[in-house]
């Protein structure tokens, strides 16, 4: 074992991957079927295998290799190149900057996320939830995908942006996943001319001024009004650097809010989809949702003092993201030479791929692990899990900043929704997960509306 650890290091044995074609490598099967390719080079070729997509990449599926890019080094892993194809939708926001402006970012947005303020937003999730609850009718078909994306983006409009987004909620959704389709596009491109009017182009830059449009009149609309909002936004455009004094520009601004608008609501609302899917196919898991939350809050609406009553809604919500992990894949380049537990040596300039996706589906840490049971979180199950083994909101310094408000949002939203209905698929076919840059489930997912 010491030998090979040492041939790893030295990189006389290089790790193995799927094989490609002669010319493109692994890039075609990545276009086509990217979650099949990369769970058959963990299942075939261990836990470091490798890839050819133009350039190599390098897939990790060890919670202890995964742990030492997150956590251990990652000062010494960067944002890839590949982040340059998202910049178009968010900018330099937390989701794509590096370095210094990161952290000075990540540490003005970070009181937003105090649990103290979590237990007034937990207010305002129910309420809002309530209201859309409201204009549901029994027998109804809706597409439970949409509607939970202009639920969340509601909350995120709200609570961090402090605006009221339900007249533009659906143009808006319209927009992001205009923008998110033809970026997904660009990632499987070699390469990509964001000027040249091609169709693609000219849908994007449509999508892109809707939102662009609704970010600038809320940063201008704020401006007008002055001081005083208790809200992410508010938090942003009140900061001053403790060295120059300066605030932060427009241009600024609306990358923190994009990132708000595209990080805060489109993974918590695909999680909830996929959520409300996997309750659809085990009823007993749907049963012990809506009795949890009966008891818990009755007849009126959670608190954050009642989430603690409500642990079956948040164990369904993570093992929803076990299975179907919202971010399923994000990749990192190393910036320095970096020899990692299981032996393998990372260069500098090398690049590697983490996918939860994969990850959350290796029968070592899972067993059964397409097998859907919430009670894997439960704490007697849970302790003793690597910390590693399950990273749907990343880990480490670069762990999403607003994971317990989304787990918060999703587990109030849920447990309010199956007290009050039931919800089946309306089709015959079981909904396809579509690995864009989140895993939405394609052509969305049509459900039928039952009262209880």
């Amino acid at each position: 074992m010491e030998e090979t650890a040492k041939a790893l290091r030295n990189g006389s044995h290089a790790p193995s991957g799927p094989k490609g074609s002669f010319i493109l490598g692994n890039l075609p099967e990545m276009r086509r079927d990217p979650m099949g390719l990369l769970l058959r080079a963990a299942r075939d070729h261990g836990d470091v295998s490798r890839l050819t997509l133009v350039e190599k990449f390098t897939l990790l599926n060890h919670p202890d290799d995964v742990r030492h890019v997150l956590l251990t080094r990652y000062e010494a892993f960067a944002k890839t190149r590949l982040t340059v194809r998202i910049k178009p939708i968010v900018g330099e926001g937390l989701l794509t900057s590096d370095g210094d402006f990161w952290r000075r970012q990540r540490k003005l947005a970070q009181p937003a996320f105090h649990r103290t303020r979590l237990a007034s937003f937990a207010d305002t999730m129910a309420a809002l939830t309530g209201e859309a609850l409201a204009g549901w009718r029994d027998g109804d078909v809706i597409d439970v995908s949409d509607a939970m994306s202009r639920l969340t983006l509601r909350v995120i409009g709200r609570t961090m942006m402090g605006a009221e987004l339900s007249d533009a909620a659906s143009k808006v959704g319209r927009a992001l996943t205009t923008a998110l389709a033809v970026t997904n596009d660009r990632f499987r491109r070699l390469s990509f001319f964001p000027w040249l009017p091609t169709p693609s182009n000219i849908r994007f830059d449509r999508a892109m001024k809707v939102l662009d449009g609704l970010v600038a009149s809320i940063i201008a609309e704020r401006r007008a009004g002055g001081p005083g909002r208790d809200d992410l936004l508010s938090m942003f455009m009140e900061a001053q650097d403790a060295d120059t004094g300066e605030r932060m520009t427009d241009k600024q601004l609306r990358d923190e809010a994009m990132t708000m608008l595209l990080a805060g609501h489109e993974t918590t609302s695909n999680a909830l989809s996929w959520a409300f899917h996997l309750l659809a196919l085990h009823p007993e898991a749907e049963e012990r949702v809506r009795a949890e939350a009966a008891a818990a809050f009755g007849d009126g609406v959670p608190t954050f003092e009642t989430l603690r009553k409500l642990p079956y809604s948040r164990w369904t919500i993570m093992e929803a993201m076990r299975l179907y992990p919202p971010v399923w894949l994000f990749a990192r380049t190393a910036t320095a030479d970096v020899d990692l537990p299981r032996g393998h040596r990372v260069r500098a300039g090398e690049n590697v791929f983490i996918c939860p996706y994969a990850l959350h589906r290796d029968p070592v840490l899972w067993p059964d692990p397409e097998r859907f049971d919430p009670e894997r979180f439960s704490e007697a199950n849970a302790a003793g899990r690597h910390r590693c083994a399950y990273v749907p909101f990343s880990q480490g310094p670069r762990q999403c900043i607003g994971n317990e408000f989304a787990l918060m949002e999703a587990a109030i939203i849920l447990s309010m929704t199956c007290r009050d209905w039931h919800l089946f698929h309306a089709r015959a076919r079981p909904p396809e997960p579509e690995p864009s840059i989140t895993l939405r489930p394609k052509d969305g997912m049509p459900m039928t509306l039952t009262r209880r």
